[in-house]
């Protein structure tokens, strides 16, 4: 009996055994409190590094034994544990959040801060908000994202970068640009050197409350960058995260819309003919005939095939004859008859296949991206390693971009009072572009978009064959006797120069953190940043600007050093709340760069500066730029109720004299929970806010870094050298200042909507002009502090949460901004004239962005000329039908007080280049795997000058430039109604006044900047391959622009003026495919 009761205890415990050893599948899903799943949540068995990760659905499966334990991480959340028992086969789970998480934290100056306790305005970007995206450059990501943040770009050349403005134009002379902090420290390097993946948020610092603890550099906001670090999520299991991005590219910018081959010579036909009848008398048969003469000795190049008829001069009877058999060499192609229409003999072009010149230069651009990040972490250190590659053709030959990138970031706790941390950065990128030494008339998109298409790329014989080298090849045209651009061909440009820049750089951060007690801490933080680059450019002799050919290379370096040292008190009393921040920071600026370049090369293609003979430049230049500042800031909160932030920081810069160094900037902000102390009850209403800051802050990036001192250069003069002024100092130079006033109301209702309304007054004072001097001084002008303007207006941000179900979520984002400029004050000397400058004009009372142009006044129908309103007050006497100067139209009706004389025509201010309202519009949707992301950014008003247009619309015979098609519509009779004057070699250049309002068009602009669609794997699928997850997308920038006209892009900078953006590197349209595992 005894044996037996043994024997069966023996088999129980060993079943017992056996049932808990044996590894089973449990599955389950994880919500949050609301019931939402939750994705990405961590699930791992205790003690071991076993674990997977919850799908979109919030599902997992994970194989364990009975007695294990599973444990439940995720950021934000407070973690859970649950035993596997032998039955167990599902887990289901409600993650509660903790306490510290439940409001969101961000970045602010030298630090964090709760998003509710905020006083000032500032606009995040998150890293998802990135990751789909295929940009190179951090700031396009910008463009539409925030209400008071303009996004310019006006080069798509691979790796370019976009301006930023931040609640309008701080400056006039001096630099409007916003500071870049990069975890923590200012940076001045590359923004292209900072790979979006690794970007953990994009935080933009709007006003004074916000931005003041930056002093002297800030006041034209800031963009703080925060790289990613080592998440607790990943605590004794590395996550891995490769992605791939590939996509293509092309000209995102549609061209004007100009006459082809088949008009263009009777357009320009239509010149000279209009000047023999009009001006010289011809019957319009002989006027046909003398202007057939004029425009191919003007245009040189005949490329209709099929011509049997020609104009011949008879000397006797000093008259034109067509004929089909010309006996004498003063006879021409009968291109153009008497009734103004192409010859109907006329079968073709001899170079049709060849005037293509767009194919030639262009190509689909590709765009490669990898990179692959590890996160881990320990109880002790936190870690984040990444690495990257980017190669990026552009849509131009000859133009491409690549870049390779690590990073390592590293958080570690020596002790529990001990943290300390480093975060190091390298970047190698190298780049091709397109040489343009001498700027439009050699710039490679200004020749395909302006040439005339009667040019072929390649010379033809007169059959139209094409002309071939001995080595077989066909032979490039850049004839010095084609009257556009002669000795220039883009095509063959591109074979010959060259262009390459090689840069490095290095950035490092690194800190040690002592909490002294509980409540109090101490930060010291040292900043290394290392920029080099090498730019070598080739200028060959064969074409364009450098007969001898030309080599340069071009060296630059400089390196930015920043030591922070700050103690941070935080302490709660009750419902007391204070934070108490005191610092300190040195910053320390230094650039150096060398030019050397030589003409007359030896061996073509040996890119050296020994096989260049004669040496043409040998210069060097070395900067120091030094700034040193204390700062404080108090944070208080109490109860959730009532914030206030008082900050302050005194700096002092190298720029200025000593006596003038020093400066104070500060700032208040407050702000009031209204929801929390008078509506609790009231459901509907989930947030209301009420904020208000006023401050100070300050620019000192003025033109020199020695403005204080009179600088000089060494001038020759033959033999002899000699100094010259270069800058004249004024110890009395002080830094440009701006005051801002910032009153909002941050709302939420229904769980639906959460809104923000802002007002903001921005005035910049201490302005620096330029102030005239005697001639005998040598020099032209100093600068001076003494000008003031004001930016002000309105800022909204509303977004929609339209749906917020289990398995569906829809988002809708709108901001917007209305912004005004006003010129407070000017010079003394200014003050009743006002300053030109372009086609605007500063005049106290109006906007730096005001346009002052010629009035145009339309075409007179009975003689087809350009009417303008005559200045009457600057030219009386011309403006006086009693006057023997008289100038008018008629001496009587309202044409009398127009004018065809360009020259004496009034000028006023004509509308503003800012719009009336410009902002962003996106929408995010979700369905299980499925996302889909769109992000438009739009403008509506004001007005763009539209220089691209003016120089289709010219009418100079200079060159054989190509014309827009409304040149059709140019008047050719009496009585005509239109709004484009008549051709007429005789009286161009009174009809090409370009400076009339007549070019103006609304800058009213839509484009979708960013659509992206994605796709995550069900984890059933992809557990398999012992990966957590796997995304795939598609994804497109840039995809449609809308504008008044086509051609003309409204967007392309802050002035509204157009034309020179139609000779850059277009922006370009990119299609990318996405995995992401």
């Amino acid at each position: 009996m005894r044996g037996k009761l043994i024997w069966t205890l023996s088999l129980f415990f060993f079943a017992l055994q056996f049932v808990f050893a044996q590894e089973k599948t449990i599955t389950g899903m994880v919500k949050d409190e609301s019931g939402q799943p939750l994705l990405g949540v961590t699930v791992t068995i205790k003690g071991t590094t076993r674990g997977v990760a919850t799908d979109f659905d919030g599902n997992y499966s994970i194989k364990a034994k009975a007695g294990e334990v599973l444990h439940f991480v995720a950021l934000g959340m407070k973690p859970i544990d649950r035993p596997v028992s032998a039955s167990t086969t599902k887990i289901d789970v409600i993650m509660e959040e903790e306490a510290e998480q439940l409001e969101e934290v961000v970045i602010v100056a030298y630090g964090t801060a709760k998003k509710q306790s905020l006083v000032g305005s500032q606009a995040m970007v998150s890293a998802k908000q990135l990751e789909t995206r295929p940009i190179t450059n951090l700031t396009a990501a910008l463009s539409g994202i925030a209400p008071g943040v303009q996004v310019t770009t006006s080069s798509g050349q691979p790796g370019s970068s976009s301006d930023i403005r931040i609640r309008g134009f701080g400056s006039i002379n001096a630099g409007s640009d916003p500071i870049y902090v990069l975890d923590g420290s200012i940076y001045r390097g590359a923004i292209s050197d900072i790979p979006s993946h690794d970007i953990e948020n994009i935080s933009v610092l709007k006003d004074a409350a916000s931005t003041s603890l930056y002093g002297s550099s800030a006041g034209n906001g800031v963009v703080l960058i925060t790289t990613k670090k080592g998440s607790s999520k990943a605590k004794n299991t590395p996550i891995i995260t490769y992605t791939n991005n590939i996509g293509f590219s092309k000209e995102g910018q549609e061209h004007y819309e100009t006459v082809g081959a088949m008009d263009y010579y009777p357009l320009r036909w239509q010149q000279w003919f209009n000047e023999y009848k009009y001006s010289r008398k011809y019957t319009d048969e002989q006027a046909a005939a003398a202007a057939n003469k004029d425009v191919l000795d003007a245009f040189r190049y005949q490329p209709y095939a099929g011509i049997k008829s020609y104009y011949q001069y008879d000397s006797t009877n000093n008259m034109w004859n067509l004929t089909t058999t010309p006996t004498s060499t003063d006879s021409y192609p009968a291109l153009v008859l008497a009734d103004g229409k192409l010859n109907p003999e006329i079968t073709g072009l001899l170079w049709n296949d060849d005037l293509d010149w767009e194919k030639a230069l262009y190509r689909t651009g590709v765009r490669n991206e990898h990179n692959l990040s590890v996160n881990y972490a320990t109880d002790k250190l936190k870690s984040y390693m990444s690495v990257g590659y980017i190669d990026e053709q552009g849509y131009r030959i000859k133009s491409d971009y690549q870049r390779i990138s690590g990073r390592l970031n590293l958080d570690y706790d020596v002790r529990k009072w001990l943290s300390v941390g480093s975060n190091l950065a390298y970047t190698n990128r190298k780049s091709n572009s397109p040489t343009a030494t001498g700027g439009q008339l050699s710039n490679t998109f200004s020749f395909i978009r302006t040439i005339a298409p009667i040019y072929p790329i390649h010379r033809h014989n007169d059959d139209g064959s094409y002309m071939i080298d001995n080595k077989g090849n066909k032979v490039f045209d850049y004839s010095k006797d084609r009257p556009f651009r002669p000795n220039f061909n883009p095509i063959l440009l591109s074979e010959l120069d060259l262009l390459a820049s090689d840069n490095n750089s290095f950035v490092s951060r690194s800190y040690a953190e002592i909490k002294v007690i509980p409540e109090l801490k101490f930060r010291a933080s040292y900043s290394h940043d290392l920029l080099q680059y090498t730019t070598r450019e080739r200028y060959n002799n064969v074409l364009g600007d450098q007969p001898d050919g030309l080599f340069e290379i071009y060296n630059y370096k400089n390196s930015t050093t920043t030591f922070i040292q700050s103690l941070e008190y935080d302490k709660m009393f009750n419902k007391h709340h204070f934070n108490v921040l005191l610092g300190h920071e040195s910053f320390d600026y230094k650039r150096y760069s060398n030019t050397s370049s030589k003409k007359g090369v030896v061996f073509p293609g040996v890119d050296e500066l020994s096989n260049y003979k004669d040496p043409a430049s040998l210069t060097s230049v070395t900067d120091r730029y030094t700034k040193e500042g204390y700062f404080g800031r108090i944070n208080y909160n109490y109860s959730d109720l009532y914030n206030l932030s008082l900050s302050y920081r005194r700096d002092g810069t190298s720029r200025f004299h000593p006596d003038h160094r020093w400066g104070d900037f500060w700032s208040a902000g407050a702000g009031w929970h209204v929801k929390n102390q008078l509506l609790k009850e009231v459901k509907w209403i989930d947030r209301l806010k009420l904020r208000a800051s006023i401050g100070q802050t300050g620019n000192d990036a003025v033109s020199s870094y020695y403005a204080y001192q009179t600088t000089y250069s060494i001038v020759r003069n033959g033999e002899d050298l000699g100094l010259r002024i270069g800058n004249y100092a004024n110890p009395n130079l002080v830094w440009e200042k701006q005051q801002s006033t910032d009153i909002a109301l941050e709302f939420g209702f229904f769980d639906r909507l959460e809104a923000s309304l802002e007002l903001f007054d921005k005035r910049s004072k201490d302005l620096i002009f330029s102030f005239p001097l005697p001639t005998s001084t040598g020099v032209g002008s100093i600068d001076k502090n003494i000008g003031q303007i004001r930016n002000y207006g309105i800022e909204a941000d509303l977004t929609f949460h339209i749906f917020k179900s289990r398995n569906f979520r829809w988002n809708i984002n709108v901001n917007g901004t209305v912004l005004k400029n006003k010129v407070l004050e000017l010079p003394e000397h200014n003050r009743k004239e006002g300053i030109e400058s372009g086609y605007h004009k500063y005049l106290e009372g109006s906007s730096i962005y005001d346009y002052y142009l010629r009035k145009w006044a339309g075409v007179n129908p009975d003689d087809g000329f350009a009417m303008y309103v005559i200045d009457a007050e600057r030219y009386p006497d011309k403006a006086d039908p009693n006057s023997p100067n008289f100038e008018g139209i008629d001496k009587t009706g309202e044409r009398a007080k127009y004018t065809r004389n360009a020259d004496i025509a009034k000028k006023e201010f004509a509308g503003s280049a800012i719009p009336d309202l410009y902002g962003g519009i996106s929408t995010n949707l979700s369905w299980k795997g499925f996302g889909l992301n769109m992000h438009f950014s739009y403008q509506i008003g004001g007005k763009g000058f539209d220089g691209g247009y003016a120089s289709l619309m010219g009418r100079s015979l200079s060159g054989g430039n190509a014309l827009h098609v409304d040149m059709k519509k140019a008047w050719t009779k009496e009585g005509q109604v239109t709004d484009v004057p008549r051709l007429d070699s005789g009286h161009y250049g009174q009809f090409d006044s370009h400076s009339a309002d007549r070019f103006l068009v609304s800058r009213t602009a839509l484009m979708l900047k960013n659509v992206s669609l994605t796709y995550t794997l069900p984890s059933d699928l992809v557990k398999k391959l012992d990966v957590s997850n796997i995304r795939i997308g598609v994804s497109g920038e840039n995809l449609f622009l809308w504008s008044k006209r086509k051609g003309f892009n409204p967007m392309s900078n802050y002035g509204g003026v157009t034309g020179l953006n139609s000779y850059n590197y277009a922006k370009i349209v990119t299609c990318s495919f996405l995995i992401s595992l």
